[in-house]
């Protein structure tokens, strides 16, 4: 026969947690003129993350500015002030559910992480945004397809034996990458073709994958 169920303190504090309401999304405030890439990637680490962001364009700068006076793209208001520069609120967001290890399961990891976002923001960034600012001057965009080209081979050299680019766990720099490959592609600077295997892979792992796909939407290998 069963006995009286008793409540304990945990299992009290257990229930309250349960019934507590889900934490208020986070405020991203974007620039008019921010690519598309900026937000994307932390869109997607704050899915992997089961962080809840709302995203807004800001109406002029001056609005970014004030919300953060040095901020250039995007501001993330959080409860202990803004967080500016969108690798550093990639990496904020990434931050608030350890559990995911999206900033690295290990201090190698979290090495790599902070190595490809240092690689995607000088070696892709740079050649995207001077082709799309300069698309009518031919020796700026061939000098962007070679950059590029010569990433992409990178990548693909750093993934012949690994998942992801941290190792095995997808991280918040699986999100940048992918999404400037993507911006790279749309802007007619790769496409899948040109993609070696290693790479190829990864970019269509990560796109499939329910985090990226709730951002980049179905069938965003389409373009």
């Amino acid at each position: 026969m069963s006995g009286p169920i008793h409540t304990t303190a945990l299992t009290a504090s257990s229930r309250a947690a349960r019934a507590r309401a889900p934490p208020a999304a986070l405020k991203l405030l974007l620039s008019p003129s921010a690519p598309a890439h900026k937000a994307q990637k932390i869109k997607i680490a704050a899915a992997l993350a089961g962080v809840r962001v709302d995203a807004a364009t800001a109406k002029s700068d001056a609005e970014l500015a004030a919300a953060c006076p040095h901020a250039r793209t995007v501001v993330l208001s959080t409860k202990d002030g803004p967080v500016t520069r969108s690798d550093a609120v990639l990496r904020y967001v990434a931050a608030l559910n350890p559990a995911a290890e999206l900033a690295g399961s290990t201090t190698y990891a979290e090495g790599l992480v902070d190595q490809w976002l240092e690689f995607g923001a000088h070696e892709l960034e740079v050649a995207i945004l001077a082709a799309k600012a300069h698309g009518k001057n031919a020796a700026v965009c061939k000098r962007a397809k070679q950059d590029v080209a010569n990433a992409c081979a990178a990548l693909a050299a750093a993934l012949t034996k690994t998942t992801f680019l941290a190792g095995d766990r997808v991280s918040c720099a699986d999100a940048a990458l992918c999404c400037l490959v993507k911006a790279a592609v749309d802007g007619g600077l790769t496409s899948f073709d040109a993609l070696k295997p290693p790479a190829l892979r990864w970019y269509l792992t990560c796109l499939h994958a329910p985090a990226f796909v709730s951002v980049l939407g179905a069938g965003a290998e389409a373009g």
